[in-house]
């Protein structure tokens, strides 16, 4: 497994500790449901600041704010993947490799079918 790779699965898991800290987080300090802890959680993820469920507390203004600060971290790692991905010709092997593998099953399942007999006889 290629290093890239494996920053790829770190990067992944490490969204999904985030994430699941947040609705913990949500759901233990504020008390809100999982779907609002959930909803609080994509609103500071995805950066859009929609407005809260509820107001805050204070201790829930200070949580969202370290969340805040550490999910910056996370994003800033996770743009820094996709760029490697980009610059250093990742995504092309990747693509060139699924080409290639669709046309050789594509070819395969050609002379693998009723013409191959016919294919033998006249060669």
């Amino acid at each position: 497994m290629s290093d890239l790779t494996k920053s790829s699965i770190y990067a992944a898991m490490l969204l999904t500790v985030s994430v699941l800290i947040g609705i913990s987080g949500f759901m233990i300090i504020e008390g809100y449901s999982g779907i609002d802890g959930l909803y609080m959680t994509m609103l500071i993820l995805s950066t859009v600041g929609f407005g809260e469920v509820s107001p805050l507390s204070p201790s829930g203004k200070i949580f969202t704010s370290v969340y805040m600060l550490l999910n910056l971290g996370v994003f800033a790692y996770i743009v820094s993947i996709i760029s490697r991905y980009m610059f250093e010709g990742e995504f092309k092997k990747i693509f060139t490799t699924f080409i290639f593998n669709k046309k050789k099953k594509i070819d395969e399942s050609y002379y693998s079918g009723r013409l191959w007999p016919y294919r033998c006889q006249n060669l």
